[in-house]
């Protein structure tokens, strides 16, 4: 979800009469005039989603004028529109060897290294913004995805902190600081983050499922459930969102309408492996053995890797007497790092 704002700037031109003014002056004054008027266009080309024509207007202007840095960065915008990052990643380098200090250009750059798991690159590029522009909060925001992703939560709530304080309304950085407090264990301060991002960005369909999730895990289901309907109103496709709606129906014992949701949501996606794991344990609790295997098959089918579903498709197993199968899935799902799984190896020879 990179954020990519269109960089407009206003050029204004004088029109002055010198005296003895020379053709070459006039035609100079001639070409920044039409690559102004190249610029806006491409401008508004990018703003309407027209890239060809954008393209062909901003590289008019660079022609007419080699060094306007703003043109070649739009350029690099629509590119990434369009998938072309080569090009784009060109036109990023040439805006910075323009302007050393363009710090929107680093952190296009950086997502464009991000995108190919080249990290460091990245890292460098948004240190670098970060150099240019000490209040980027883009720069932080993506710095704290970063150390997200590397599981150092406490770095990325310091970073998407940094992000926040200098852009007051930016809702992606509190529904993603929401999400390393939750990692931390700090569920009210979470909530507190979804809250806040709510109030700025009320029709974000995802920070509702993501509210839900919060208030599941402190056991507040029913408000976990209003929070999953919301998300779901905002996006009737939301199949993350039924999961983890059935998910708080299964812990209040709805079983009926948690095997509803996790129906709802395998339809809408057909290969999503964990509404299929949790829609067994729906019929593991209804003693629907077969059936709860059955699912764990499914799920394994579309993650081979999915430890939980091994873990469960055992325990089912074990209730219809296959012991030897069994055994066979919780010694996969130990291997697979299911702490839970070791505890049944017990009864397995």
């Amino acid at each position: 979800m990179i954020k990519k704002c269109i960089a407009g700037i206003a050029l204004l031109f004088a029109h002055l009469s010198f005296f003895g003014q020379t053709d070459t002056v006039k035609v100079k004054m001639a070409d920044e005039q039409e690559a102004e008027k190249n610029y806006n266009s491409g401008l508004q080309f990018l703003k309407d989603k027209n890239y060809g024509a954008a393209i062909e207007a901003f590289t008019k202007t660079v022609a007419l004028k080699p060094t306007f840095e703003k043109a070649y960065y739009n350029r690099a915008l629509t590119y990434i529109e369009m998938n072309k990052a080569q090009e784009a990643l060109a036109d990023l380098d040439r805006t910075i060897s323009l302007r050393d200090s363009a710090d929107y250009a680093y952190v296009q750059r950086a997502m464009l290294a991000l995108k190919t798991n080249k990290n460091e690159q990245a890292d460098k590029d948004l240190a670098k913004a970060v150099w240019a522009n000490p209040k980027n909060a883009d720069a932080y925001y993506y710095m704290g995805v970063m150390k997200m992703e590397a599981g150092d939560y406490k770095a990325a709530l310091d970073l998407y902190t940094k992000a926040v304080n200098n852009k007051q309304d930016f809702y992606f950085a509190y529904n993603d600081r929401a999400g390393a407090k939750k990692m931390l264990n700090d569920l009210d301060g979470s909530i507190n983050d979804y809250t806040e991002a709510l109030l700025i960005s009320p029709n974000s369909s995802f920070i509702y499922n993501n509210m839900g999730s919060a208030l599941r895990q402190k056991n507040l289901y029913d408000k976990a459930i209003e929070n999953y309907n919301k998300a779901i109103q905002l996006k009737s496709d939301y199949y993350i969102a039924y999961n983890n709606r059935g998910l708080a129906k299964l812990e209040k014992n709805d079983l009926e309408g948690a095997l509803a949701d996790f129906n709802k949501a395998s339809e809408l996606k057909s290969d999503y492996a964990f509404a299929y794991n949790n829609r067994s344990s729906v019929n593991y609790k209804k003693k629907n053995y077969q059936a709860a295997v059955n699912d764990c098959n499914k799920a394994i089918q579309y993650n081979d890797k999915y430890g939980e579903a091994y873990l469960n498709r055992g325990i089912s197993r074990e209730m219809m007497k296959d012991f030897k199968g069994a055994c066979e899935d919780f010694r996969k799902a130990a291997t697979l790092g299911i702490e839970r799984a070791k505890g049944y190896l017990d009864v397995c020879e």
